[in-house]
């Protein structure tokens, strides 16, 4: 096939802004309100002593369900689980439970575990990736119920996931446990099943597949992990399957209070370096950059999102693009339209595969959003952040300054290389 040459019309587009002048940019940190775990590992085990100190898991074939986001020190907790029910003389494997991410292939799926450093040679036990599913649902359900074959042939699966506010739907059960076996271990078949409703009933529908599944028996326990506003762990807990549905609602309104906030009400511009899977389901997490569909009251309120670039981690996969105004040419020249696309249709999200406008460089994105703003450098009010899991150091415009009650200036300056905003 010929390949498609793309002319963005970025000659045109400098003529619009080419006499604008950026504002200085400095560099602000503040400390975060929720102290991180120091040794992860002596909490974990501790936890798992507590609350599955029996023995009568030896000799059970246990399937162990990851999944595939960006947690701080995922490959040590999975590890520490591994251990822990070997030690107890079980037989543990690894499934991932992923949804359709990976492209929706098994191979995909084991890839991103390897991303995260969970890989056969490091955890010590086999990790089995296939997108096959058996419906678990009766009669009384009302609609299919699909779960990984792979976990299912195990005689109990154990979970582990971090627990926090979800991206695109709010409800008692969001981002979790429950969620990891409804969306996670139902594969593409399974995820595609909880959202044929639409946004507005994805709680309902992860909630009724998670208490199936907890029902049959089939669920040992999990361990939830709660990160704070610097992506570090704050929080773990081992929990028992009979209170699954209790603590995971639960941990969800604690993992509110930890989740980061841009401290400012009214934005006119967002830059954002960098988006990537490991980092938010949408690449950027809406609830940080003001753009999630499902709170529309929520802070801060940004004019102009820009985005820079999409993570070696993403695999080319850059759902979530649609909640940008602005993205560079170097973004979209990275996006693997297969597996973005894939994302975008299981979810029934389709504006989250929407590419914004495409610019040359980060400097010409800022220069354009000035443009839109059309306001004076000096009254501009813009953030700069890495990405949305790192919103504890981020460059202010000069009209930001007065506002950022809490931080203590470094007085660094942006460096610009190559047109392009790097953190130092």
């Amino acid at each position: 096939m010929k390949e498609i040459c793309l002319d963005f019309g970025f000659t045109a587009l400098k003529k619009l802004y080419q006499d604008i002048s950026l504002p200085e940019l400095t560099l602000f940190t503040r400390q975060p309100a929720h102290n991180s775990i120091g040794d992860a590992r002596k909490v974990l085990d501790k936890e798992l002593s507590v609350k599955f100190n029996d023995d009568s898991i030896c000799g059970m074939k246990i399937a162990i369900a990851v999944g595939s986001r960006g947690i701080d020190r995922l490959d040590l907790v999975v590890k520490g689980i591994v251990d822990y029910l070997v030690a107890k003389g079980a037989k543990p494997y690894i499934v991932p439970a992923m949804g359709s991410h990976g492209g929706a292939t098994g191979e995909g799926q084991k890839r991103l575990l390897a991303d995260y450093g969970i890989t056969t040679e490091k955890m010590g036990v086999p990790i089995i990736s296939n997108m096959d599913v058996e419906d678990i649902s009766g009669p009384e359900d009302g609609a299919p119920i699909y779960i990984s074959r792979d976990a299912l042939r195990a005689d109990k699966i154990f979970l582990v996931n971090r627990i926090k506010p979800h991206t695109d739907f709010c409800g008692r059960h969001e981002s979790g446990l429950m969620k990891l076996i409804a969306v996670g271990l139902g594969k593409h078949t399974g995820a595609l099943a909880v959202h044929r409703d639409g946004f507005e009933n994805i709680a309902a529908n992860v909630e009724r597949n998670a208490r199936k599944l907890i029902a049959l028996g089939k669920v040992l326990g999990g361990v939830g992990l709660i990160e704070n506003e610097e992506h570090k762990l704050c929080h773990i807990e081992a929990i028992t399957s009979e209170n699954i549905v209790k603590r995971d609602a639960e941990l969800l309104e604690f993992a509110r209070t930890t989740m980061g906030t841009l401290p400012f009400e009214k934005l006119d511009v967002l830059f954002v370096c960098r988006m990537g899977k490991e980092i938010s389901g949408s690449g950027m997490d809406p609830n940080v950059i003001g753009r999630a569909k499902h709170n529309p009251e929520q802070k801060p309120k940004v004019d102009y999102v820009i985005c820079s670039d999409v993570t070696g981690h993403s695999h080319g996969n850059a759902i979530g693009l649609g909640n940008a105004d602005i993205v560079t040419e170097r973004l979209v020249r990275k996006i693997d339209f297969k597996k973005t696309y894939i994302n975008g249709i299981t979810s029934r999200g389709l504006w989250g595969a929407k590419i914004p406008v495409v610019v040359e460089n980060d400097i010409d994105a800022l220069k354009l959003s000035m443009l839109l703003c059309d306001k004076p450098g000096d009254k501009i009010r813009i953030a700069c952040i890495r990405d949305t899991n790192s919103i504890n150091a981020m460059y202010l415009s000069p009209a930001l300054f007065k506002e950022a009650n809490g931080m203590t200036c470094q007085f660094e300056k942006v460096i610009i290389k190559h047109n392009y905003i790097e953190f130092t």
